[in-house]
């Protein structure tokens, strides 16, 4: 978890987050993101942590918030899953 201002935008946060996720979570290889993270993010991801940054955009029609499906949402994994690696 990080907590920062309300000054600091979401892209510049994961510029922090995303190295210690790295470090801590040897086997990441790919990050997937809403349209918040577009930008230069995705190539600095790239060049300095070697990971994929993927933009998830949601569909044109969409207007406002809409749940995902089920079966699509990230489901958490157990500790000892994660810290496996």
């Amino acid at each position: 978890m990080l907590v920062t201002p309300t000054s600091v935008t979401d892209r510049d946060d994961a510029r922090i987050l995303l190295p210690q996720a790295a470090g801590h979570f040897r086997r990441l290889a790919r990050v997937w993101a809403d349209g918040g993270y577009t930008g230069h993010l995705t190539d600095w991801t790239s060049q300095h942590l070697g990971l994929v940054l993927d933009i998830v955009r949601r569909h044109q029609k969409v207007r406002g918030f809409q749940a995902m499906n089920r079966r699509l949402a990230a489901r958490p994994q157990p500790p000892a899953v994660l810290s496996a690696g």
